[in-house]
């Protein structure tokens, strides 16, 4: 009877050492074949599949380019010569996978799947904890009560598609801290591990503003003193029209107006139709040292142009506009008062005209 026991035991142990030896399986590869028809069809082929699960950090967020399921784990094509990274605050950089361009071009790939397993994170040294300070000041402005907020971020950059997208819900930037102070206040982050962070300052009314931190830059990083300047007011008048697939116009019935405060994120949204894959149409509105950039996320020659006649106090005939002879630009400084015609023939499917005169407020 005993030996029998004891043979019963040891099989009783090698099937649990057996069981906890099976891979466990990840929701997330379940998606293994969604990624690999995307290499195919989008990429041609040209990349491979990454799956694995991650330990997150009990004290920190995560910053990756693409989203975790809910145990953790995590599904994604990987383009050739890209890497698969993540960042946490305080940690060390995580590579997860560096995927290399091949030695000699092949005519046809065949589209690998690795299996990462279980990756975790390594607390950052001390000698390799940085802190970062800074001074912010509102120009023109008296009130000695003025607040503005300073926030650490991290960037992940590290791009995994043959562009520079990355998947939805991704959390691509990460805000680690914000801080309220008053203008002429100093703010300061402590414990910043080498990864990429960047800070951010930014006001009511004021032109916001970002700061990279050099992964490589010891002990306190002194930004010294930093100014904001107040955002210039543009107030809009503007017409539309907006066609799917060479379908009917969607068209403005009377002239438009916006006022947009131009502080370096706000955005002029002319219409609320969307382009054949789901995005908004808007121009994004940078402020340089020569003024106001007006720009698409759509970067395309000749879609710019400043017209001749300044007038636009009702809605014109859009047959009547005529390009001949001007100069077309992939964006534009704006300037009080003038007309600018700005056309897209096609995006994902759909075609954009656009009149609008800016009037500096």
């Amino acid at each position: 009877m005993k030996l029998m026991s004891l043979t019963l035991f040891a099989m009783m142990v090698c099937s649990e050492m057996h069981a906890s030896d099976e891979h466990k399986v990840y929701e997330a590869e379940k998606s293994v074949d969604n990624a690999t028809q995307f290499i195919t069809r989008i990429w041609r082929g040209r990349g491979d599949v990454i799956i694995g699960h991650i330990a997150k950090p009990t004290d920190a967020k995560v910053s990756s380019r693409i989203p975790f399921r809910s145990d953790s784990s995590f599904c994604t094509p990987l383009y050739f010569g890209r890497k698969l990274m993540f960042y946490a605050h305080g940690y060390q950089a995580l590579e997860a996978y560096n995927l290399p361009k091949p030695a000699i071009p092949q005519e046809k790939h065949i589209i690998n799947t690795y299996d990462l397993g279980h990756l975790t994170f390594e607390k950052a040294e001390n000698k390799d904890l940085r802190d970062l300070k800074s001074r912010v000041i509102l120009i023109g402005n008296e009130d000695q009560k003025a607040s503005l907020t300073c926030a650490l971020f991290i960037s992940n950059n590290d791009y995994l598609w043959q562009d520079h997208g990355n998947s939805a819900d991704a959390t691509v930037q990460l805000e680690i801290k914000n801080k309220k102070i008053l203008s002429g206040q100093s703010v300061e982050f402590k414990g910043l591990s080498r990864i990429p962070y960047f800070m951010k300052m930014s006001a009511p009314g004021y032109i916001s503003q970002e700061f990279k931190i050099d992964p490589q830059a010891n002990g306190m990083i002194d930004l010294k003193e930093i100014t904001l300047m107040p955002a210039v007011q543009y107030k809009f008048s503007y017409q539309a029209r907006i066609r799917q697939k060479q379908g009917e116009w969607i068209e403005d019935k009377e002239l438009k107006t916006a006022v947009v405060s131009c502080d370096g994120k706000a955005q002029f949204k002319f219409t609320s139709e969307r382009d054949g894959l789901g995005n908004k149409l808007s121009l994004r509105l940078k402020p340089t040292n020569q003024g106001v950039q007006a720009s698409f996320f759509y970067v395309k020659q000749n879609s710019f142009y400043q017209l001749d006649d300044n007038s636009l106090s009702s809605l014109w005939n859009w047959d009547q506009i005529n390009t001949n002879g001007l100069k077309g630009m992939s964006q534009v400084i704006l300037e009080d008062q003038k007309l600018y015609y700005f056309t897209i023939e096609k995006i994902n499917g759909t075609q954009i005209q656009l009149l609008l005169k800016p009037e500096m407020m």
